[in-house]
């Protein structure tokens, strides 16, 4: 799978090296920061060489918005979502993907990406990323449990799912709540690039959401 990247700031930076560090640099078809300000954005244009799957992250709205008729020759748009963004912009947005034909997905945020069908489930299947899953075992001690094994099933686009893995091996906890409190700590230690702005959809943080996500993913995979 090919992809285009276009982004306008350093998560763009994280999520590009994330998948050259688990081995994708060869699907990486083109890259290109965009940093336009209001008074020149309309003087900006995009020529995307062809690929399967464009992904774009913080560039300028009205830059954003005009992309779609550019990536015709695409099979997907993915627009992770990393700070408060209105829901009519995001709609506007899925309504010129759709009025062309192409297949789009705007997590917020990127983590909790998680496709049923389409292109994107093809993109995170292969990319093995999105919203997290790991598979772990656990030695119970009685008054406290031992992670003896975690693996990675699907990451984080930011990598933080493999830096949690290696943390939490051998990781003893007494309660879920010191397990809770320790993955906090990582989630901002790494640290999560979401921002901490209250997002209206949620009523809370993008931050703050990615952890929950996280939890949620760990506590599936401890069963507990």
């Amino acid at each position: 799978m090919r992809l285009s990247i276009l982004y306008g700031s350093d998560f763009g930076e994280r999520f590009i090296s994330n998948l050259i560090e688990r081995g994708f640099a060869d699907s990486i078809y083109y890259v290109e920061r965009i940093e336009v300000k209001d008074d020149v954005v309309d003087e900006y244009s995009i020529d995307l060489p062809k690929a399967d799957v464009a992904v774009v992250i913080d560039i300028h709205p009205d830059i954003l918005l005009d992309l779609p008729e550019n990536l015709t020759h695409y099979k997907a748009l993915i627009v992770p979502i990393e700070r408060p963004t209105p829901k009519g912009f995001l709609n506007q947005l899925e309504t010129i993907c759709e009025d062309i034909g192409l297949e789009s997905a705007t997590p917020k945020p990127f983590c909790s990406l998680n496709p049923k069908c389409g292109v994107v489930k093809e993109f995170v299947e292969y990319f093995q990323i999105g919203y997290p899953i790991f598979k772990a075992q656990t030695i119970d001690l009685g008054d406290k449990i031992v992670i003896s094994q975690i693996e990675v099933i699907r990451g984080q686009p930011c990598g933080l799912a493999w830096f949690v893995a290696e943390k939490l091996r051998g990781f003893v906890f007494r309660s879920r709540d010191e397990l809770w409190s320790y993955l906090s700590e990582l989630h901002h230690s790494y640290p999560c690039t979401a921002s901490m702005q209250i997002d209206p959809d949620y009523g809370d943080t993008l931050l703050h959401v990615s952890g929950f996500t996280l939890r949620e993913a760990i506590g599936k995979a401890l069963k507990i």
